[in-house]
C-alpha cells in the first residue's frame, strides 16, 4: 500500500485527499478526504510521509508543502514513464519470435492529468473540485497500471527479471 496525498487550497481552507497507488486490494483507492483550515496542525500530519500531488496553488500558498522532506509527484513525467513502459512491453510482444501465434495485449490509454481551474462554462470551481479531479485521476492511473500489470504477468515472456512479482506503478518525483 502506497498512500499519497492530493492537496489543494482555496480561500482559507486546505483540501486533502488520500489515494492508495499500491497493488489493488479490492477496496477503494480513494481514502480519507479532509477540508480543514489552512493553519490547522492536522494538515502537516496528513501530508507527512506521503508522496504529494499538489495543485500549483497549493504549492505556492501552503507552507507545509515546502518542507525539505516533502516528495512531490511530477504528473507529466509519471504519464510519460507509464506510457514508455507500455511501449516497451508492446515492443517485447512485437519482437517475440512467435508473435503471430500470441494473443496481442490490449493496453489501456493513459490519460493526461486534469487541468486545474475553471470548469466548463467558465464558472469558478467549487472548494474541492481541483483536489477531487486530481484524486480521481490518480485513482484511475493506478487502476490502469493494474491492468498493465495483469497483461504483463499473463505473458511469461514479458516478465523476465521480475518473475510473477507485481511491479509498483511508475510514479515520478518532481525535481527539488
Amino acid at each position: 500500500m502506497r498512500s499519497n496525498c492530493v492537496v489543494d487550497v482555496n480561500a482559507d481552507r486546505a483540501v486533502l485527499w488520500h489515494v492508495d497507488t499500491g497493488p489493488n486490494l479490492g477496496i477503494s483507492r480513494l481514502g480519507g478526504a479532509w477540508v480543514l483550515e489552512r493553519d490547522d496542525p492536522r494538515v502537516a500530519d496528513l501530508v507527512s510521509d506521503r508522496w504529494l500531488l499538489a495543485t500549483a496553488r497549493a504549492r505556492r500558498e501552503l507552507d507545509v508543502l515546502s518542507s525539505p522532506d516533502a516528495v512531490h509527484m511530477d504528473t507529466a513525467r509519471t504519464v510519460g514513464a507509464i506510457r514508455e513502459e507500455v511501449h516497451r512491453l508492446q515492443r517485447i510482444y512485437l519482437e517475440h519470435p512467435q508473435a503471430e501465434r500470441l494473443v496481442e495485449p490490449e493496453w489501456p490509454n493513459i490519460p493526461n492529468p486534469p487541468q486545474e481551474g475553471p470548469v466548463a462554462g467558465g464558472s469558478p470551481p467549487d472548494l474541492v473540485h481541483d483536489a477531487l479531479m486530481l484524486a480521481r485521476w490518480l485513482d484511475r492511473i493506478a487502476n490502469l497500471w493494474d491492468q498493465i500489470e495483469r497483461q504483463r504477468l499473463a505473458r511469461p515472456y514479458m516478465s523476465t527479471g521480475t518473475g510473477k512479482r507485481v511491479c509498483p506503478i511508475s510514479i515520478e518525483v518532481a525535481a527539488a
